[in-house]
């Protein structure tokens, strides 16, 4: 068990169920934003589990908890935050996402990160100190679009090596439906105009809210803090049902006699007509039985992806000699540095040719350098998930195309995920002169209760 891990569980048997009501911080809790449909919840056998519901972030509790899940960023000073811009807080897929919108006009982002710590559980007593030192945690990827991305997994927020879902709400939401995780939070970084490069942090927090807006603020905080809720997931498997109809027999039977007799003493006639029994019966049955269902979704095969960041930084795998590379597909020449900083791209489907044109674009990745190791994120776009992913981080010339043998690879079950984060691999120690390289693959599979088409090699 992490010490993360051991935190939460001896708070939690401290504090029992009644932490909420009891915590000093809970008489500032205010009525909660509307709930918002996981998009991981889609999966039916999360049903009834409590997931992090991104609409229920907030922010506090100095000038008590306040619903937001946006902070503002400021150029120089805090106090003077003439120049502002905002970081966005949300979970896609299996992580926590930091997203930071543009630089001020005639500024690009020279880097950008977040200091996150655990603080406690559902608005109660904290179980760490406030931090003294707020440098950066996680860097976050510059993108082409002039924004900036901080994928954090939740595996890495609670320390539990797992992609299972199940297992992960479980730990973000210790308390179930209901207030979740606390933590330290701070934001910084440099940008670049042609003068020069400028420090930013995020703006002070709050210490007083009125009318819809802050009026003061804390000028002596280092940090704010986040806190979010969790709601249950709500996607029913599908049922079914079953209806019978059925009528019965009816019988009819009618009878007739008729005699007569006539006698003389000369002679005599006897004479008798008899008519008799004319019986029918009628039977009718049916029975009908109707069975419907929702249709059951089922995955199927769309084709193989390669991660391709842009014209200038993206290498066609056909101009390698190494097995199986005659073929479409791209891989990248990121140097460490490029890493630290970060870098993205689009999956492209069918991409034949090397002709983005005629490729569907899927989702997009990010890889991320951090001490020494790579890790790289997969975001799929509705609807469409990953079945399999592959990655070769290594040193040029590539000696093999097949994602089978590539540096980390990851098989998922089911109707595969819409993200995912790998595991720290390695950057590799190239020699003199040798260049590192950097191939993003998938297999993709899209959600449909109809047929399957062709997938795309």
């Amino acid at each position: 068990m992490t010490h993360f891990n051991k935190l939460v569980a001896i708070l939690l048997t401290v504090i029992g169920v009644t932490l909420v009501t009891a915590s000093p911080r809970a008489a500032h809790v205010q009525v909660l934003d509307r709930r918002w449909s996981y998009d991981v919840c889609n999966n039916c056998s999360l049903y009834g589990i409590p997931a992090p519901d991104k609409t229920t972030f907030n922010d506090g509790p100095i000038g008590k908890w306040h619903a937001d899940r946006t902070y503002n960023l400021c150029l120089g000073s805090p106090p003077d935050c003439s120049q502002k811009w905002t970081v966005t807080l949300d979970f896609q897929g299996l992580n926590l996402f930091l997203n930071f919108s543009k630089a001020p006009i005639g500024y690009t982002y020279s880097t950008a990160g977040v200091f996150l710590a655990p603080q406690g559980v559902g608005f109660g007593p904290s179980f760490n100190p406030p931090p003294t030192d707020v440098t950066p945690t996680y860097k976050c990827v510059i993108n082409a679009d002039g924004t900036a991305t901080c994928i954090i997994p939740f595996s890495v927020l609670t320390g539990k090596d797992t992609t299972d879902a199940a297992v992960l709400f479980n730990a973000l939401c210790p308390l179930g439906s209901r207030q979740a995780l606390d933590f330290y939070v701070a934001f910084s970084g440099y940008v670049t105009n042609s003068a020069g490069t400028y420090a930013f942090q995020q703006q002070y927090p709050c210490t007083n809210y009125s009318s819809a807006a802050c009026q003061s603020y804390c000028t002596s905080c280092i940090y704010a803090e986040m806190s979010y809720r969790c709601t249950k997931c709500n996607v029913p498997c599908p049922s079914s049902s079953t209806t019978s109809t059925s009528s019965s027999t009816s019988t009819s039977s009618t009878s007739s006699t008729s005699s007569t007799s006539s006698t003389s003493s000369e002679s005599s006639t006897s004479s008798t007509s008899s008519t008799s029994s004319t019986s029918s019966t009628s039977s009718t049955s049916s029975t009908s039985s109707t069975s419907s269902s929702s249709p059951t979704p089922s995955s199927c095969d769309v084709g193989t992806a390669f991660g391709y960041q842009d014209s200038i930084h993206s290498h066609t795998l056909n101009t390698q000699s190494g097995q199986g590379c005659k073929r479409w597909g791209w891989y990248e020449t990121p140097s460490e540095v490029d890493l630290q900083t970060g870098i993205s791209g689009i999956l492209y489907v069918g991409a034949g040719g090397n002709d983005i044109s005629k490729a569907i674009n899927v989702g997009t990745w990010s890889a991320v350098e951090t001490g020494g190791s790579v890790m790289v994120t997969y975001s799929l776009s509705a609807p469409y998930t990953a079945t399999e992913i592959h990655v070769d981080l290594n040193c040029l010339p590539i000696d093999k195309c097949a994602p089978g043998q590539y540096t980390y690879g990851n098989t998922f079950s089911g109707l595969g995920v819409s993200s995912f984060t790998t595991p720290s691999i390695p950057f590799p120690n190239c020699g003199s002169g040798e260049t590192p390289y950097l191939i993003v693959h998938a297999r993709v599979s899209t959600t449909t209760t109809g047929s399957c088409g062709t997938p795309v090699l």
